[in-house]
């Protein structure tokens, strides 16, 4: 299993350095952010469902055109790639404010590219780091010391996918 996901994420990872290095646009990727290595469940998809509607409403306020990119491998998690025809600076700006401020937002991940193989950071914009689900704590520092139970990760993601579920049917 973690040498599928190595060789997923290298992929990936050149299909949308190509992407962003062959365009003047801006290049948006999508994906939950979902402790464990199981990324395509029932919970992930209806998260994910909901990541595409903010997504599309952040574009639609903002009046800026996107077309979306099927990845060309097999994928081991829900993902979107998405070219905007806008500035990366200010599309990182309101995808930042998404994941912020959305109930659901924290698991949430769009990373942004603009004519760059790397994305652009939340600290090049004055963004606070990406913090724990269930502290305050840093995401990164939590997770690489494996401060939280794998359990309680993912009652906090069936929470918000929840959440998620009893908000979307209303639509």
């Amino acid at each position: 299993m973690l040498s599928e996901m190595l060789e997923y994420r290298d992929l990936k990872y050149e299909w949308i350095s190509g992407l962003s290095k062959n365009t003047r646009n801006t290049i948006v990727v999508f994906r939950i952010n979902i402790p464990g290595v199981i990324k395509l469940s029932d919970q992930s998809k209806l998260l994910f469902e909901l990541g595409i509607r903010c997504f599309e409403e952040v574009m639609g306020e903002n009046l800026w055109e996107y077309k979306v990119y099927e990845p060309q491998f097999d994928i081991i998690e829900h993902l979107a790639v998405f070219e905007v025809m806008a500035d990366g600076s200010s599309v990182k700006k309101k995808l930042m404010t998404l994941e912020d401020e959305h109930h659901c937002g924290r698991t949430f991940d769009f990373d942004v590219y603009h004519q760059s193989s790397e994305p652009l950071l939340r600290t090049q914009f004055n963004g606070k780091q990406r913090t724990c689900f269930l502290c305050s704590e840093d995401a990164f520092a939590c997770a690489r010391s494996k401060a939280h139970s794998l359990e309680a990760l993912q009652l906090y993601i069936t929470s918000k996918a929840a959440w998620a579920f009893d908000n979307m049917k209303e639509d």
